[in-house]
C-alpha cells in the first residue's frame, strides 16, 4: 500500500485513538505550537510506539496561521520526495481547502482535510475489512439489509461502443438502461 502521511494539526484538533495510525504504510507527523507546553500521556505513548514512522515538528515562532504554513510546507517537500504518497491533514481549519483542492487540480497530489482521524478514508476501509461479516451486516441500515436476500443477477460485461450520434451504448442497450439493469437487476428477476 502506498504511503499515507497523517499531519496533525495539535493547535486545531486533539487526537484520539491515535493507536489506529499504527499501521506500517501510515507515517504521521504532529505539529505542536510554540505556545504548547503540554501533550495527553495517551498521545505521547501512541506517537512513540509508532517509533521512526512518526515525528514532533515544534514550531520555532508564533504568528498568525504559522502552524499551517508549516503544514502546507510539509506537504509540498513531502510530495515532491515520495510521488504518489497521500496526504491527511487532521484539522477543523477550512483554510486548508483551497491548497487542498489546488494540490489535487494543479499537481495530482493525493490530499484531504479530515476533522479526526476515524475520517481518514484509508482507516475506515481498515477498520471494516477487519470486522466479520455479521458484524459488517449489523451495520446496514434497514433497507439495506432487504437486498441481502435477493439472488445477485449478474449481467454480462460488454465494451463501450460509440454509436456515431454520440450516445454510449452496449450491444444495443443504452448506457443508463444498461446501469439501471446493473444496479436494479439484483432485485427482479429478468
Amino acid at each position: 500500500m502506498k504511503t499515507n502521511y497523517v499531519l496533525i494539526d495539535f493547535e486545531n484538533v486533539v487526537p484520539e485513538n491515535v493507536e489506529l495510525l499504527d499501521q506500517e504504510w501510515i507515517k504521521v507527523l504532529l505539529f505542536v505550537g510554540k505556545n504548547q507546553t503540554k501533550i495527553p500521556f495517551k498521545v505521547v505513548r501512541a506517537i512513540q510506539q509508532l517509533g521512526n514512522r512518526a515525528e514532533y515538528v515544534e514550531m520555532s515562532g508564533t504568528g498568525h496561521n504559522a502552524l499551517d504554513f508549516h503544514i502546507a510546507y510539509f506537504i509540498g517537500k513531502l510530495a515532491a520526495a515520495d510521488k504518489g504518497s497521500y496526504f491527511h491533514i487532521v484539522s477543523n481549519d477550512q483554510g486548508f481547502d483551497p491548497l487542498i483542492s489546488y494540490l489535487k487540480a494543479a499537481d495530482k497530489v493525493f490530499c484531504d482535510r479530515v476533522p479526526n482521524l476515524e475520517s481518514i478514508p484509508a482507516l475506515v476501509k481498515t477498520k471494516m475489512a477487519e470486522k466479520t461479516p455479521a458484524e459488517r451486516e449489523a451495520l446496514l441500515l434497514p433497507t439495506e439489509r432487504l437486498f441481502l436476500n435477493f439472488p445477485v443477477l449478474r449481467l454480462p460485461e460488454f465494451p463501450l461502443r460509440l454509436v456515431r450520434n454520440g450516445q454510449m451504448r452496449i450491444n444495443g442497450l443504452d448506457l443508463y438502461v444498461w446501469t439501471a439493469l446493473q444496479i436494479f437487476g439484483q432485485c427482479f428477476y429478468l
